[in-house]
């Protein structure tokens, strides 16, 4: 079973070259969210994504865990630790993806601007 990378790794490696996410982002050719992702284990790079990342962080590909999806070498019937969502999460995300950015950045504020009692935005100042 593979490893999730040491979150502090990436993140400790990136701030020591003085890049932002989106910066090493731009590098890598994803959005600085994804590097977010894969500092904190909630992503994991693909291979050649992987070693990329390692390269331009001057680590070593081991430090930097590589995802076994989309792999050719990936053989038949072996178990991943990638989690795959519920069918409603499933629909909740083709959803978010087939919205336009400016309305999905809206949405996400709002979701973001909430406790998770619903009871009012987290910017109110209470009385």
């Amino acid at each position: 079973m593979a490893t999730r990378p040491k979150k502090s790794r990436l993140r400790e490696a990136r701030l020591q070259l003085g890049l932002s996410q989106a910066q090493l982002g731009d590098r890598l050719g994803v959005s600085g969210a994804a590097i977010g992702h894969y500092e904190t284990g909630v992503a994991r790079p693909p291979r050649d994504r992987a070693a990329r990342l390692a390269q331009l962080l001057g680590l070593k590909p081991s430090e930097v865990g590589a995802s076994e999806r989309g792999s050719a070498k990936q053989g038949a019937g072996r178990a991943t630790d990638v989690m795959t969502p519920s069918r409603d999460e499933g629909a909740v995300l083709e959803a978010l993806r087939a919205m336009p950015a400016a309305e999905r950045r809206v949405l996400m504020k709002l979701v973001l601007g909430y406790r998770g009692n619903g009871s009012r935005p987290t910017t109110e100042r209470r009385r």
